[in-house]
């Protein structure tokens, strides 16, 4: 084996020897320096402790002992641990458990690996071109069995010897390796590996000998017991192996032992420091300033030892102490130069010392627990407890540059690399403005994340993919999906969009980051992460990423790894970033909330950790920064604040027990609560308390903040916006989910949870307008919008008779809707009937079955649900059918769960499973979608331009808890919500001034539309269930003790309370006198609202649904075929006649002459020609002219003595050519349309003149 020039060092060595030229160039001869028998040169450390005599003391530098330090370079190896390096040639030499590495010393890169064998933990020495390595068995005990000797130029094998496990770390010289080998000393030839000589001792060898002056000298222990053996030191000819003398010392178990060239130094573990003469003298022994001893270095100067937590400084003369400075536990021996002391720490630190007097000059934390720091020329060499080298320098890092995010922004999750989660620039609306909905996308999985916004786009995790949304349009540009699952936020970085993918299955952890185009949604690249990633934060030209066990740096153009740094806990919070620290925040895992949080400072850079330090009890949960300060937070420890040189400033724990989020603007920081849910401000500079707000949830995400306010999302599902100021609650909101977060850029609220994403904006929801229900009419299972039950008729009054019955061919009959003219009823199919006579009028059959409820009524649609056939039938479409002509209009699949729509503003609100949404009541597209965390179990109702939707949570019937949802009829915006009362939710009803809800065991409790609890009662039954309310009167029916219970609506005051036989079936209809009845044991009642006396009652041959109740009548259907018109006298019969053709701009007349009295005669006739309940024209024969074209409802209400009434409609279509309706595409009456016309003629629909003038067109072709 040869050096680069092609001959031997060890022949360079002995030929300059011969030719008296002293040394060669480089080898060490400085006045005072430590001798040795093997030359010390110059940016070299060959042996253990430098030199033979193992002094650490490397004369040649002062090393990086100014501050600032520095990364020159560093390197992460395969292993879980580095030793300290040995270091010849231009050459690092370590081993990191599995084997042998070579690396460049001016830029850390890899020459050649070594693994021919198993584990290789044991740092090794360089002498004469040979790398000398002790290696291990792998097994539990990785017990030492081999010594290794290698080329060092290569790392090929020279040869093997075979050591016991007692072996010692070797010391060589230009000829001999020297190993303490258990109970045995061995000299093994340097170029064979063959023994020269071997000494057995009587004890075992206990550290690496010195070799000094041809004397090898080790210590040995009798091996009794942990720091109670008897120590000696023994003597020996290095070229013989001849023993020479022994000197027994110390207590305790031999420790170190090194030499200055003029006398030896052993500690012991319990008996301090004894100093010898080379003869065995003892001269000085100092044991007094510690309990336990540990490591040892020399100069020329002083003696250093590290003991306990300390390093000392020793009187080379008497071992007097002349300083010592606490640094934690050590780990290995110090490094001595000229100018500093340099000592590794159990605690993962390495401390620069004076060696003067034992001052800090500078220390760094490093990933594991520090190994010997090496030091040569300007470069201090940290290993240890990690897979990583790092070559420390002299020289300051250069500051990272950040740029702010621009206005119209947010780039990640916390706004900027600082998280602060700040946005100056944002203006989202306040409480004066009120808030709307700008739209809403409900994606097809959960969760969608909020997104990140550049500006031109929105970035969001959804669907398992990517998406690029248009910012204006709110079109995708692009999807990225390379990858299984993506679901947390993006994260914006100039140019690159950086997302995190999960991998699919149980647990959906997250695998890997993958950076990609923002313009093309192209892939740059992407690299695996481990499980437990934080999302990063970036500067201009890198990400930083901190994972459970380590730090990254990537370069965000090519994805090639700047640097690394281990931790030796879990990083538990994304990192903070400014110009020159990125702040990591990490916990120890020993269980939630019991153990300890630690926050580090590296250099952006290079990765160099500046310091650490305990911040608090339990895990780390947040950490932010600005130019001064860093702040972070731990569940049990509250906030600390800290300058950036880790100088702690002031710490909050006084205001909850837990703590979780951090945010902060310019002069507050903002921490979320969980034990006593809330928000607390705290002054920046002081840690004094500025507000605290607790009239809220849990925070589930993190704030955001803005000059308008604090933004706070909740496991409630709300979100809030507190004055930054105040922490007064200026608006608060309910999304569909919890919330998981809310972001605010420009005007705009962004809200994500669940699989809905909603954008807020200032202004108040547009109004919604329930639809007009005419006199004789009833929209929906609950009469209103309102679910009042409270109808204008009087119902039958007294003891009433039947008007007609029809019955059907289906086994359960649903009570009519009714637009006071046609009755229309689920049985089956959608019946539609007259309602004054019960006949046919249209059946509607497109489905498998109408049952169960209600149709409900809005304009010109009637809404029924489709039930599929079987044993368990249950809902599986929306039907709308148009009410003239009974034909489909449009229809939509529903769940099995759904409740009868509530229509209003041209909207139909839909409840099923989790969900409410609205959609057009004209072609059935969705307009928005609200989706709750529990089931709905009651029609909705609307008031006061919101939706109400009653859910429960589903823990057994009963046993459950209800919520009470508001939320924006116009949009989908939720209110509020409230959780109240004991089983399941049951009814709800509004009214303009109260919004009334009632559980199945926690009774009716009132609340104001904005959420505000009025009253409960709960004390008439155990029990309870429907609502009606008649505008003086609140009516609930029970169910355990089955009867009806009369309320005062203002204060919840009982009035009255009656028995029936039954538990009431379904809503009671309630008039200005009389509430109707239907129970589960047939019964039709009537009771007088003021004192509940009965007024009549009668059986119907099946549990009742209903009444519906319209003028007089009421009508009954349930569980049987038969629906009844009941009616306690015969009101009068409308009839439109119409004189002569309706044409546009001519005067038509009309007639009620075939109307036709009841019991009464008829007294009024009341002409309506648009259909909006507007009275146009008094008489039994009036005129008028329509002037637009169009088709006109056209309503007759005739009045009689006794106040009963009755309406007839007709549909007519005016246009300029009374033809047009039987003209084909071509403008010509066709034979179809001759046909049409005769038909209409024999239904009396035309006159005579309007026929003779079809037939002549027909005729003539005109």
């Amino acid at each position: 084996m040869t050096t680069d020039d092609g001959i031997l060092r060890r022949e360079t060595l002995k030929l300059l020897g011969a030719l008296g030229v002293g040394t060669t160039a480089g080898v060490s001869t400085a006045a005072g320096a430590v001798t040795s028998d093997y030359p010390v040169v110059v940016g070299e450390w060959r042996q253990i402790g430098r030199a033979t005599t193992q002094s650490s003391y490397n004369t040649d530098t002062d090393g990086p002992i100014d501050t600032p330090t520095t990364l020159d370079w560093w390197e992460t190896l395969g292993g879980n641990s580095v030793t300290a390096p040995a270091i010849a040639n231009d050459t690092v030499y370590v081993a990191d458990g599995t084997q042998v590495v070579a690396l460049d010393i001016s830029n850390g890169r890899v020459t050649w690996k070594y693994d021919e064998g198993e584990v290789f933990t044991d740092r090794p020495i360089v002498v004469e071109g040979y790398l000398i390595v002790l290696h291990r068995d792998s097994g539990y005990s990785n017990t030492i069995s081999e010594l290794h000797v290698l080329d060092a130029t290569d790392g090929s094998q020279e040869w093997v010897a075979d050591v016991s496990s007692g072996a010692r770390f070797p010391v060589a010289d230009g000829s001999m390796c020297y190993v303490a080998d258990g109970s045995t000393v061995r000299a093994l030839n340097l170029d064979t590996g063959t023994e020269e000589w071997q000494y057995e001792l009587n004890q075992p060898a206990s550290v690496s000998p010195v070799l000094l002056d041809g004397k090898l000298y080790v210590t040995m222990e009798d091996g009794s017991g942990y720091g109670t053996s008897t120590t000696n030191l023994i003597a020996f000819d290095a070229s013989s192996g001849v023993a020479r003398w022994t000197e027994a010392y110390g207590d305790g178990n031999a420790r170190d032992l090194v030499s200055n060239g003029g006398r030896l130094y052993a500690v012991t573990s319990n008996g301090g420091v004894t100093a010898f003469d080379t003869s065995g003298t003892v001269i000085w022994t100092e044991a007094g300033f510690a309990d336990t001893f540990h490591h040892l270095a020399i100069d020329e100067n002083r003696l250093y030892v590290t003991a306990d937590n300390l390093i000392a400084g020793l009187s080379l003369s008497d071992g007097s102490r002349v300083w010592d400075t606490a640094v934690g536990a050590t780990a290995s021996r110090p490094v001595i130069t000229n100018a500093g002391v340099f000592v590794g720490t159990t605690d993962d630190e390495v401390y620069a010392l004076n060696p003067t007097d034992g001052s800090v000059k500078w220390s760094r934390v490093h990933d594991g627990s520090v190994n010997q720091p090496v030091t040569v020329e300007d470069r201090t060499f940290v290993t240890g407890a990690s897979g990583t080298i790092r070559a420390h320098t002299s020289g300051a890092p250069s500051p990272v540059t950040i740029s702010s995010p621009e206005a119209g922004t947010w780039p990640g999750s916390a706004y900027d690399s600082a998280t602060t989660a700040y946005n100056p620039t944002a203006a989202p609306p306040t409480g004066d403005q009120g808030t709307t909905l700008d739209w809403w996308k409900t994606f097809e999985t959960a969760p969608a994340s909020e997104p990140a916004s550049d500006g031109d786009r929105l970035y969001v995790s959804a669907d398992n993919e990517v998406i690029a949304f248009n910012a204006e349009t709110l079109d995708p540009e692009w999807r990225y999906n390379d990858g299984d699952l993506f679901r947390d936020q993006p994260v914006i970085a100039g140019p690159f969009v950086l997302a995190f993918e999960q991998e699919s299955g149980y647990s959906n952890t997250i695998d890997r980051l993958h950076v990609i185009e923002a313009e093309s949604g192209s892939r740059r690249w992407d690299t695996s992460v481990s499980a437990g990633a934080h999302l990063p934060v970036v500067d201009e030209e890198t990400a930083y990423l901190a994972t459970p066990g380590t730090v990254k740096a990537y370069n965000l153009a090519s994805g090639s790894l700047n640097w690394q740094f281990d931790l030796p806990e879990v990083a538990s919070a994304q990192p903070a970033l400014t110009e020159d620290r990125l702040f990591v925040l990490t916990e120890d895992g020993e269980g939630y909330g019991t153990g300890k949080a630690d926050l580090y400072a590296l250099d952006p850079e290079t990765g160099n950790a500046r310091w650490r330090a305990r911040i608090g009890d339990g895990n780390g949960q947040c950490v932010v920064a600005d130019d001064q300060r860093v702040y972070a937070t731990t569940t049990n420890g509250g906030v600390t604040a800290l300058t950036h040189n880790g100088d702690e400033q002031w710490t909050h724990n006084e205001s909850a027990d837990n703590y979780e989020y951090l945010v902060a603007n310019e002069t507050l920081v903002y921490v979320t609560t969980t034990n006593g849910a809330g928000v607390t401000a705290l002054e920046k500079s002081t840690g004094n308390r500025a507000w605290r707000e607790s009239e809220m949830g849990a925070a589930s995400s993190l704030p955001s903040v803005t000059d308008a306010g604090v933004l706070i999302g909740t496991v409630n599902r709300e979100v809030l916006l507190l004055d930054a100021d105040t922490g007064d609650i200026l608006w608060r909101r309910v999304h569909d989910d919890v919330v998981d977060g809310q972001i605010p850029i420009d005007e705009t609220v962004y809200v994500a949870g669940g699989s809905t994403l909603r954008a807020h904006i200032a202004g108040t929801a547009e109004g919604v307008e329930p639809p007009r229900i005419p006199t004789l009419g009833w929209a929906t299972d609950g009469y209103d919008a309102g679910q009042t039950g409270g109808t204008e008729g009087d119902g039958p009054t007294d003891e009433p008779e039947i008007l007609w019955d029809q019955t059907f061919d289906h086994s359960e009959t649903t009570p009519p809707a009714t637009d006071g003219d046609t009755a229309y009823i689920a049985a089956g199919d959608l019946k539609a009937v007259d309602l004054r006579t019960g006949e046919s009028v249209w059946t509607y059959d497109e489905g498998d079955t109408f049952q169960t409820w209600q149709p409900v009524l809005a304009d010109d649609t009637v809404l029924a649900i489709e039930y599929d056939v079987g044993y368990n039938a249950s809902p599986t479409a929306l039907h709308a059918v148009d009410v003239r002509t009974g034909t489909q209009q449009w229809q939509i699949p529903v769940s099995s769960d759904i409740y009868p729509p509530v229509v209003a503003g041209g909207m139909v609100y839909i409840a099923f499973g989790s969900k409410i949404e609205a959609r057009s009541l004209e072609d059935g597209t969705q307009i928005w979608q609200f989706e709750t965390d529990e089931s709905v179990n009651a029609q909705p109702a609307i008031g006061k331009d919101r939706v109400y939707v009653l859910t429960e949570d589903g823990e057994g019937y009963g046993t459950g808890e209800a919520t009470l949802y508001a939320i924006d009829a116009s949009d989908g915006n939720g209110r509020w919500q409230v959780s109240f009362g004991d089983g399941n939710g049951w009814s709800v009803l509004t009214t303009d001034t109260s919004v009334f809800a009632t559980t199945r065991n926690g009774g009716v409790t009132a609340f104001t539309h904005n959420g505000k609890e009025n009253w409960t009662h709960n004390s008439s039954a155990g029990t309870f269930g429907y609502l009606a309310h008649n505008g003086d009167t609140l009516f609930v029916t029970t169910n355990d003790s089955p009867g009806v219970t009369a309320l005062n609506p203002e204060t919840g005051d009982q009035v009255w309370q009656k028995g029936t036989e039954g538990e009431p079936f379904s809503q009671p209809a309630a008039t200005g006198e009389t509430l109707y009845v239907g129970t589960k044991e047939k019964e039709v009642l009537a009771f007088g609202t003021e004192l509940g006396t009965t007024k009549w009652e009668l059986l119907h041959d099946g549990m009742v649904r209903g009444p519906t109740v319209v003028g007089n009548r009421a009508y009954v259907g349930g569980t049987s075929k038969t629906v009844r018109a009941y009616v306690d006298a015969i009101p009068p019969t409308s009839k439109i006649g119409i004189d002569g053709e309706v044409t546009l701009n001519e005067t038509a007349t009309f007639t009620a002459s075939g109307s036709e009295p009841g019991d009464a005669p008829i007294v009024e006739y009341q002409w309506d020609f648009t259909g909006d309940g507007t009275v146009d024209a008094m008489g039994e024969q009036v005129e008028h002219t329509f002037a637009e074209e169009g088709t006109y409802e056209v309503r007759l209400t005739v009045v009689d003595d006794a106040g009963r009434v009755d309406i007839d409609r007709e549909y007519l279509t005016v246009n300029s050519d009374p033809l047009a309706e039987y003209r084909n595409e071509n403008g010509a009456v066709d034979i179809r349309g001759l046909q049409s016309g005769i038909d209409d003629w024999r239904a009396s629909d035309i006159g005579m003149r309007l026929l003779s003038e079809i037939i002549n067109a027909w005729r003539t072709g005109v």
